[in-house]
Parts: C-alpha cells; structure tokens; sequence
C-alpha cells in the first residue's frame, strides 16, 4: 500500500490528509501539481499538509531530498505565475525528532515551511504575517 491523498478546500485553506504506507520519497510530491492548480485557480495560499495518519516516517535524508523536491517544483510554480504559498506541516510528536531539519532546509530553499503537532497550532502559524 503506498499514500494516498485527500484534498479539501476551505475558508482559507487547502487541507491534504496524507494516509498509508511510506514506500519512496518521490510519493510525496504526487499532490503538488493538484495544489498548485488550486493556488493558481483561487486566492487560496495556505497549504496544511497532514502526515499523522502515515505508518512509517521517512528518514531525516529522505526528507532533506523530498524538501529539495519540493522546491525545485515549488520555484517551477512561481515561474509560471503562481504566488507566494505558506505551508504548514503537522506531524505525530513521537515524530518530531530535535533538529528542524526540514525547516532548515526549506528556508535555504525559499520554502515559507513550518512542521506543527496539531491543526490549531499549524492554522495559527498560517494565518500569522509572513
């Protein structure tokens, strides 16, 4: 079973729930290119990502390569057109290892990332300035 992926809009926000079974690092970007579409088609520029429902987490090398994925897709975005998005992280506690290594990276990146344990704190860091 690899993940699966399911896609709400809100107010102000596009809200993927993330489920099954981590296979390969390039399985993650596979929602990209529907929420990109969203962003580009709406004013919507919030994007909550919720991982908590996955059965195995990938390695902190795995998701260093998944950031950089990401923002080789995300600046493809901004060069056609696409605005500024902020995206939002939230992850099982007992996956929050010490370092912010995907935050890290994403801000060398030019990613605006944060990694939060629950949706009320990861909409609260959304819906903050920059």
């Amino acid at each position: 079973m690899s993940l699966s992926f399911e896609l709400s809009e809100n107010e102000d926000y596009i809200h993927c729930v993330v489920s099954g079974l981590h296979d390969e690092i390039e399985s993650f970007l596979k929602p990209f290119s529907a929420i990109f579409a969203l962003c580009r088609d709406s004013e919507l520029r919030r994007v909550v990502f919720d991982y908590r429902s996955i059965e195995i987490y990938p390695e902190a090398a795995d998701r260093i390569n998944f950031i950089e994925m990401l923002s080789q897709r995300y600046d493809d975005y901004l060069n056609f057109g696409g605005q500024a998005i902020k995206f939002a992280f939230i992850v099982n506690k007992d996956a929050f290892d010490h370092m912010n290594t995907p935050e890290d990276v994403a801000g060398f990146v030019g990613l605006n990332l944060a990694r939060k344990t629950n949706l009320e704190d990861a909409l609260e860091w959304l819906r903050a300035d920059p």
